[in-house]
């Protein structure tokens, strides 16, 4: 009933016009990265995870919640989560966008505090 006023059908009509970008918003908050853990199936969320530091033929995946090391590199790792929120910031590391809170010419710092460095052929993607 609520649809057939005047004040549901305009409410209606915002929410048509906009329910796409709404829908894409949650969708891209909830993306998972699925991994193995212990033999077990698990995942995170994208958002949970600070960043990815390369340890030999390992990562290393921080997160808010704690970190845990895959064998994997770190460009597959970018690949599979093709998310538009991580960066490649260094050789050795790839860095979530929304964890970062300042930008030198050197170096990124995140929420966490934590001061990783950007490498020189990553100074341009970065724009520092």
């Amino acid at each position: 009933e609520f649809q057939n006023t005047i004040l549901g059908k305009i409410s209606y009509e915002i929410l048509n016009k906009y329910k796409d970008n709404i829908l894409s918003k949650i969708q891209h908050r909830f993306q998972y990265y699925h991994y193995k853990r212990n033999g077990i199936d698990s995942k995170i969320r994208l958002s949970q995870i600070e960043y990815i530091e390369t340890l030999g033929h390992n990562i290393i995946i921080h997160s808010i919640s704690g970190q845990f090391i895959e064998r994997k590199k770190l460009s597959s790792f970018i690949e599979e989560i093709a998310s538009e929120n991580f960066t490649q910031i260094h050789k050795s590391y790839a860095v979530n966008k929304k964890m970062i809170v300042k930008m030198t010419s050197k170096e990124v710092i995140l929420k966490n505090g934590i001061n990783l460095p950007i490498g020189r052929v990553y100074k341009e993607t970065l724009k520092v």
